[in-house]
């Protein structure tokens, strides 16, 4: 089984540098103004621009509307990371409407909450599992 590595949190050249000469598969860009890793969109435009050719870049997002989404497609990240209570209908939109390849973080606390995860079986990229806050 390979196992991927994604380094979430980055805020500056220099970590993606240090990111890609650790091997990690991809960085992540946070894009969700209640996170201390928060970055503007702004400024993520210009570290995914620097990570190109170097590593994949992700940026994270949580419950994006559809103008948020055309804004981060805009950006040409690698993929785009949906981390809140996105629908299948959301990430359709995603697909017909950019060319992003699609994370999408499913919360877990039971084997129900792994079955519903099925739902997103050939239309996402990655499926990551993640427990649910306490």
């Amino acid at each position: 089984m390979a196992v991927n590595v994604k380094i979430c949190g980055i805020k500056t050249p220099q970590f993606i540098d240090i990111c890609a000469k650790a091997g990690a598969d991809f960085i992540g860009f946070v894009s969700f103004a209640k996170s201390p890793r928060h970055v503007e969109l702004s400024n993520i435009k210009t570290l995914v621009d620097y990570a190109k050719n170097k590593i994949n870049s992700v940026v994270l997002t949580v419950n994006p509307n559809e103008a948020m989404i055309q804004e981060i497609a805009a950006i040409k990240p690698d993929y785009i990371q949906l981390h809140g209570h996105e629908s299948v209908d959301i990430c359709r939109y995603i697909k017909a409407t950019s060319n992003l390849k699609i994370i999408k973080a499913i919360s877990i606390a039971s084997a129900e909450d792994v079955s519903a995860a099925h739902a997103y079986e050939g239309l996402v990229d990655i499926l990551l599992f993640d427990t649910k806050p306490i």
